[in-house]
């Protein structure tokens, strides 16, 4: 999966213009930049259904990379790397994750029982669903995005999370 890299580029003097003149020449042992790389400093936990072909797409080319622009790093509980007991681990992440996304495609009991977790505990959270499931009562009342397309869910999660961090 191709991702963008964010660097920041700090100039010792000059402007935009004297920054596109230090990459349009190739010059990099000026000493006039200093380039520093960006990682996500937030942590995502995603709870959804995995091994279904739609869903683990959504996650590769929407939740991950999306989540990234917004300065989090996304975890699925099958991609962690551990030997310890995946309940526990499951509890911890959430715990500890600044904010939650559950996708409820697929009608997982597991992840109900997540989402559950993650708002007992007060997290912020995002609620997503496909458009062919549907939501369950008890939810009714929360906002879903709901999707049918990964270029909708892309757009509407982009929208969610730039509304979430004009709020915080």
């Amino acid at each position: 999966m191709k991702r963008e890299t964010v660097f920041i580029v700090r100039l010792s003097e000059g402007g935009p213009e004297a920054l596109a003149e230090v990459f349009n020449s190739g010059d990099w042992d000026t000493g006039s930049i200093s380039i520093t790389r960006v990682r996500p400093t937030k942590v995502a936990f995603v709870i959804m259904k995995f091994g279904d072909k739609v869903l683990d797409s959504a996650y590769e080319g929407v939740y991950e990379p999306v989540l990234y622009e917004f300065g989090y790093s996304a975890i699925r509980v099958d991609h962690v790397q551990d030997s310890g007991p995946i309940p526990g681990q499951i509890h911890e992440i959430i715990r500890t994750a600044d904010l939650v996304l559950a996708d409820l495609s697929g009608e997982r009991p597991n992840c109900y029982y997540e989402a559950g977790l993650a708002h007992a505990l007060e997290k912020k959270m995002i609620l997503t669903i496909r458009e062919e499931d549907r939501i369950h009562f008890d939810l009714s009342h929360y906002r879903f995005i709901v999707w049918d397309t990964e270029s909708a869910l892309r757009r509407k999660l982009r929208r969610r999370l730039e509304h979430m961090d004009k709020s915080d």
